[in-house]
Order: structure tokens, then C-alpha cells, then sequence
């Protein structure tokens, strides 16, 4: 009897022992699934930052890899190319008073159905002309400043340059034309000095040209705080930034564009300091941004929040591997594009406004009814605080007609800036930067207006010149 309770105790001993090692092992186990569960999470977001184009998100098309898949359109079956019913465009002619040389041709030979070379009630047939550029050979005037002693005193004199000529070797229309194709036409400076010796046989150093641009830059100095000080009374201004670099120094390039206007602003970095010191601190209009936080400060009835930003997110919902999330990325994509495609049927004059209101009424409550149900998919989380907490911010376009739903003005604005950035990499100094910023807002200013910003350059260097619109004084 007792050898048989001894054999049940070391059963119920050995049981005890397999069950903590059952339990250690589950343990184990539970340990290495939460592990594997949390590899899987990291990988799929790894994966969806890999697969972050400029089409599923904010990144801009030029950091686009070359094997990048890019969402196809639908495509319209037309032909390229102009189509059916477009009015096509023509050089006009120049009026004669115009033409420096006439040349007449006479008719030549004899008929070719009688045989005779006479010929009667000659008028002129056709207008054929030509553009020819005569050779470039810059007009060198040469300023002798003359030396002398005092009849008086015997002390010596010497005559000093008027206010009108430069101080440099380069004359105003020569500084215009090197600035031109470095801040225009975004030549290197040693593309440019080629360019000044071989075309307009100017034989120019790598520092000319920097001084020169240096010359140029203080001349648009107050043209440039004309405009900064017009885009804070603007009522309502389109806002974007993008990196930049000094040296080995990272700075910001903001743009803040109206129609009318676009000002760019190289700053320290992308804090609201740097904002500031271009809108100021009390700006009182309403903006057009990104969903970027250094906005945050603007109240949500002040800022429009850009459009095709979200739409990128859904996007990218769309591409997700999980086919539920995919399924409700294809549902606010649909939704989204309806939003927009009615703000353009309305500016188009296709709907009335009464139907604009209802629908952007369903449309506003299906998303965010949407949204704040699968906040918990990637993208949506900060999405749906835009969308129930300060949804003001995404429908401002509805109630005011000189606001836009999307940022893109902004943005084409900038893309001149960031192509020169991509081929330039850096400035040098604050001295660039300045120029930079200054030339590249008398560009995109006079684009904007229809001036020739040579002609601008030119003036600016003769004396004061506005970038205000003629309307604004």
C-alpha cells in the first residue's frame, strides 16, 4: 500500500513538472507570436514607405525612382495632338512699319501655259518673313576720369564717375542678361560664362558673375519687400515649403503665391519662426496648405487643407495588400474625386449652386461617416481629426469663391525652385540665398502678370521698379 502511494505521488510530481514545462512553453510561444506579430507589422510598414510614390502620397515627382509603378490613367482613345474643333494658332506677321528690310521678287520666266514672259496688274502675292539675329558685339564706352593739382593749393584732384554708370565692367542690360540665364534659364555659372564669351563675346570671370548677381539681388531688394509686405494683406495666399541646402546646412524654400503674386523665402528651417518671417506673425487672411504641422496654428476656418493630399491617401489605401483595406481606400477615392470633380463642374458653369451645396452635403457626410469608422487603418488616424474635429479646414472651398480645394498654385510655383535645386544641390552663402529668393520672386511674379522679366531686371537696376500689378498700384 505504501509503495503504491508513493508511485501516485511521483505521477502527480511528474505531472506538476509537465505542466509548468506545458506552460513555459506557451509562454514561450505566446512571447515569440507577439514577437513575429510585431516583425509583420514592421515589414508591412517598411514596405509601405518603400512604396511611397509622388501618386500615394506627398512626396514631390522628382524623388520618383525610375522603376517606380505609377497609377495609369484611363485612357481616352484620342489621338495626341490637337483635336477636332481646336482653334489653331499661327504666327502673325509684323506690320510693315515694323520690317527693317524689304525685299521685292519679281516673277521669273515665262508662263507656263502661253509661252510669255510679260506681265500686268503686279501686286504683292505673298508676305514672307524672316527673323535673323545680327551678331552680338557689346558697345564698350570707356570713362576717362581725369587727374590733376589745384591752381589754389597745389593738392591733388581727381574726377569721380557719375551716379549713372555702374561701378563694375558690366553695364545694366549685361548684368540683366547673366542673371537671366543663371536665374531664369538655370545655367551653371561656368555654363554661363562660357556662354558670355562665345555668344555675346564678353569675357567675363566666375566671380563677375557672382558679384553681378550680388548687384542684381540688391537692386530687386525693394521690389521684394513690396511684395513680401503685399502677400500679408492678401486675403487669402497658397502656402508650401520645400529642403534646401547651404553649404552643408540644412534650410527651407517657403513659396507663398497669389494669383497675382508669389514670393519665395529661403529660411533657417520649417518652423512657424521661419513662416513668420514672411507672413508675419499677425496675418489676418485665410491660407491654402498641406496637412504639414508648423500650419497648425492657422484656425480651421482660416485654412484650407489641400485636396490632393488626401486623395493621395486614399491612394495609398488602395494599394495596400489587404484586400478590406484596399476595399475602403476604392470607396473614399470615389468619394474624393467626386468632391472635386463637382467643384469643377461649378466653376465651369455646369451645375447651379444649389446642387452644388446638396451634394457636397452628401459627399461631406458619407466621408466623414467613412473615415471615423476605419480611422484605424494606416493614413486615416490624423486624416480623421481633419475631418471631425476641425472640418472646417476641408471645406472652406465651399463657402468662399476665391479659395481652391487643392494646393496646386503653390506648387507650381515652387517646381521651377526645386528643378533648379536638383541640378544646383547648394548655395554657397546667405549672399545666395538672398538672390535666389529675390530673382526667383521677380520670375514667378512676372510670369504671373505677363512681364518680361528681363525688361523687370533692367528696370529694377536703373531704379526702383514695382512688383505690385498695375491694379494695386
Amino acid at each position: 500500500m505504501d509503495h503504491l502511494l508513493v508511485e501516485i505521488a511521483a505521477l502527480k510530481t511528474a505531472l506538476a513538472e509537465r505542466e509548468a514545462a506545458l506552460a513555459e512553453r506557451d509562454a514561450a510561444l505566446a512571447e515569440r507570436d507577439a514577437e513575429v506579430a510585431e516583425l509583420n507589422r514592421r515589414l508591412a510598414e517598411v514596405e509601405r514607405v518603400l512604396n511611397r510614390n509622388s501618386s500615394n502620397s506627398s512626396k514631390p515627382p522628382s524623388s520618383d525612382k525610375p522603376g517606380a509603378k505609377k497609377r495609369k490613367k484611363k485612357q481616352s482613345g484620342k489621338k495626341p495632338g490637337g483635336q477636332p474643333g481646336h482653334k489653331g494658332k499661327a504666327r502673325s506677321l509684323v506690320p510693315p512699319e515694323h520690317v527693317d528690310v524689304v525685299v521685292v521678287h519679281p516673277i521669273a520666266g515665262a508662263c507656263g501655259k502661253c509661252g510669255d514672259d510679260s506681265v500686268k496688274q503686279l501686286a504683292v502675292g505673298r508676305r514672307h518673313q524672316v527673323f535673323e539675329l545680327p551678331e552680338i558685339r557689346p558697345e564698350v564706352t570707356e570713362h576717362q576720369l581725369m587727374k590733376g593739382r589745384c591752381a589754389g593749393c597745389g593738392c591733388r584732384r581727381h574726377a569721380g564717375l557719375p551716379l549713372d554708370v555702374p561701378a563694375g565692367c558690366l553695364g545694366p542690360r549685361a548684368q540683366a542678361h547673366l542673371t537671366t540665364m543663371t536665374g531664369v534659364f538655370q545655367l551653371s555659372r561656368r555654363e554661363t560664362e562660357r556662354y558670355a564669351r562665345e555668344v555675346l563675346h564678353l569675357d567675363v570671370s566666375l566671380g563677375t558673375i557672382s558679384n553681378t548677381e550680388a548687384v542684381v539681388s540688391r537692386a530687386l531688394a525693394p521690389a521684394y519687400r513690396e511684395a513680401k509686405l503685399a502677400i500679408r494683406e492678401a486675403p487669402h495666399v497658397h502656402a508650401d515649403e520645400t529642403g534646401f541646402q547651404r553649404k552643408a546646412q540644412r534650410t527651407t524654400t517657403w513659396i507663398f503665391s497669389t494669383l497675382m503674386l508669389a514670393v519665395l523665402c529661403v529660411g533657417k528651417d520649417r518652423s512657424r519662426r521661419s513662416r513668420y518671417r514672411t507672413l508675419g506673425r499677425n496675418f489676418k487672411g485665410s491660407l491654402s496648405t498641406d496637412r504639414y504641422a508648423v500650419y497648425a496654428d492657422i484656425p480651421a476656418h482660416r485654412r484650407q487643407l489641400c485636396w490632393a493630399h488626401i486623395l493621395r491617401v486614399f491612394v495609398a489605401l488602395v494599394d495596400e495588400k489587404d484586400e478590406e483595406t484596399a476595399k475602403v481606400g476604392r470607396r473614399l477615392l470615389r468619394a474624393g474625386q467626386g468632391v472635386i470633380h463637382l467643384y469643377n463642374s461649378l466653376r465651369r458653369g455646369q451645375i447651379q449652386r444649389t446642387r452644388f451645396d446638396r451634394c457636397i452635403r452628401r459627399y461631406r457626410h458619407y466621408l466623414e461617416q467613412c473615415v471615423g469608422r476605419h480611422r484605424a487603418l494606416p493614413g486615416l488616424k490624423t486624416l480623421a481629426e481633419a475631418f471631425l474635429l476641425t472640418p472646417a479646414s476641408l471645406w472652406l472651398f465651399t463657402t468662399r469663391p476665391d479659395v481652391t480645394p487643392t494646393n496646386n498654385m503653390a506648387e507650381r510655383d515652387l517646381r521651377p525652385f526645386v528643378l533648379r535645386k536638383r541640378k544646383t544641390f547648394f548655395t554657397q552663402s546667405w549672399r545666395g540665398d538672398r538672390f535666389i529668393e529675390r530673382f526667383a520672386t521677380a520670375v514667378q511674379t512676372c510670369r504671373k502678370q505677363a512681364r518680361n522679366v528681363f525688361d523687370f531686371v533692367v528696370s529694377s537696376l536703373a531704379g526702383r521698379q514695382s512688383l505690385l500689378p498695375a491694379s494695386d498700384g
